[in-house]
């Protein structure tokens, strides 16, 4: 149901083809299935409809909304941060080209002023990711973060066999990696 809303989402946002594009694309891969992300897995793709709301948003130039979407994205999953990025890197460029031009660092409440749309986007997933930090620390104490923490750090520690990452691409997923990426530390690094 949240695929098929993405899906509606993104087809009132870009129009019909670009929508099926995206959804074609998306369940004609191998790269997600992993042999159980279909069976025994609710919400594996929660991350993706919030990115693709977050997407029909910003196209629709709902800052707030794509704001909040992108914020839940993050959460959930800590690449879709990249897409925030991708949203503060034109205004991020901008101050640096006049840094550069002036010779000294522009003013920071006209430059704001200028990419409002930007501080509205990124002020929203803030308060979104606060907001939820906020929420579940009430409802499961803030031990659950802790928690949390050492669950990503165990799960960051060593590759396993399903990981897409720059450390997976440099190393590999064998019992191998750990030597593999310090031989390629450098290369991992820059």
């Amino acid at each position: 149901i949240l695929l098929l809303l993405m899906a509606f989402a993104l087809w009132r946002a870009f129009g019909l083809w670009p929508m099926l594009l995206a959804m074609t694309v998306f369940g004609a891969n191998d790269l997600y299935m992993f042999g159980t992300n279909w069976s025994g897995a609710t919400l594996r793709h929660d991350w993706l409809v919030y990115l693709g709301f977050g997407a029909a948003a910003l196209k629709t130039q709902r800052w707030r909304t794509a704001g909040v979407f992108l914020g839940l994205a993050a959460l959930i999953r800590a690449f879709p941060v990249v897409a925030l990025l991708g949203v503060t890197l034109p205004a991020l460029w901008a101050f640096g080209e006049r840094w550069v031009r002036q010779r000294r660092r522009p003013a920071i409440k006209p430059w704001l002023g200028e990419h409002r749309d930007a501080v509205r986007v990124v002020a929203s997933a803030g308060v979104t990711v606060a907001a939820m930090v906020l929420l579940t620390s009430a409802l499961y104490g803030p031990g659950a973060w802790v928690s949390w923490l050492q669950k990503v750090t165990l799960l960051n520690r060593d590759g396993g066999v399903n990981e897409i990452s720059l450390r997976a691409l440099f190393a590999g997923a064998d019992n191998q990696s750990a030597a593999a990426l310090q031989a390629r530390f450098v290369l991992f690094i820059i």
